[in-house]
């Protein structure tokens, strides 16, 4: 016996194959993504920022995380050693901040014994409006 599965409609609603009796549509105004699990998680906890340029909403845990230290940092900013004990790849935190919600942080290298590290701050102007970090 075929079990039936959800497909996604170039419509936008998500409905099951014929198949098992009674279940004809999951939601009528459902997507693909509503049934997806990542992009379920975060949604709650989704912290939301003020900006010039708008308000946003950061879902994805450890940049919403990151954004709060660069927050709470203000023009000191912060380096990985500082956040060691969470932001293993802040790189890659900035990194979406920059390009996914379009904030300004500048990249500042600090040199030390044998090589350089960056410190990052976030210039453009943001105020926590509600969430976790």
């Amino acid at each position: 016996m075929m079990i039936p599965h959800c497909k996604p409609n170039e419509a936008g609603p998500v409905a099951a194959e014929s198949g098992f009796a009674g279940v004809t549509k999951l939601r009528s105004n459902a997507t693909f993504a509503d049934y997806s699990q990542n992009s379920c998680r975060g949604k709650q906890n989704a912290l939301t920022v003020e900006t010039p340029a708008g308000r946003i909403a950061i879902g994805a845990r450890q940049p919403r995380r990151a954004l709060a230290a660069l927050i709470s940092a203000g023009s000191k900013g912060v380096t990985a050693l500082e956040l060691s004990s969470w932001a293993y790849r802040l790189g890659a935190y900035v990194h979406t901040l920059r390009h996914d919600y379009g904030l300004e942080i500048e990249t500042l290298r600090e040199p030390h014994d044998g090589g350089w590290h960056g410190r990052y701050v976030l210039h453009t102007p943001c105020q926590i409006i509600g969430g976790a970090a």
